[in-house]
């Protein structure tokens, strides 16, 4: 009997890990986007310029969904909302920078460790849509995740039933 709890024991943690896993992505892409926007933050503030609003918000909306992650070991759950937010508020946020920079005073406001010129808003643009990329691919992931339609998923259902 003692070996039959233990298998099970066993094969609940292993489901349960696998279930975590399926945020893998997701939380290196929040870690990576917290540490980008608290160097931002930190550049800024360090310069006494007021465009520090706009990374210190993001990091305040990065903070909820990073605790959701934490939670998710205990409390499983399909939809994200606090992550959902945070990535379609960064999206929004990289489109609206994305156009107003290329005047020189949000460049100077949101860059002022940077040279207001074509190889600085190449740079920025750059980093931007790579930022883009991993937020649209992270809704994505959420997406497939809420309706169980992950490869992670796939996999689990196939070897748990």
């Amino acid at each position: 009997m003692a070996n039959t709890d233990k298998k099970e024991l066993i094969e609940k943690q292993s489901k349960q890990v696998l279930l975590f896993n399926r945020f893998l992505w997701l939380r290196y892409s929040l870690a990576l986007l917290f540490f980008i926007n608290f160097y931002w933050f930190i550049f800024l503030i360090g310069m006494k310029s007021y465009g520090a609003i706009l990374p210190l918000i993001l990091l305040f909306l990065n903070i909820p969904s990073l605790a959701e992650q934490i939670k998710l070991y205990s409390h499983h759950k399909n939809n994200l909302t606090y992550a959902r937010y945070f990535f379609v508020f960064q999206v929004i946020i990289l489109g609206i920078l994305g156009i107003i920079i290329n005047l020189e005073i949000f460049f100077n406001l949101f860059f002022p460790f940077l040279i207001f010129n074509s190889l600085s808003l190449g740079l920025i643009y750059i980093v931007m849509f790579i930022i883009l990329g991993i937020s649209l691919l992270n809704l994505h992931a959420l997406k497939s995740i809420r309706h169980n339609t992950d490869t992670f998923y796939q996999k689990l259902s196939k070897e748990y039933n």
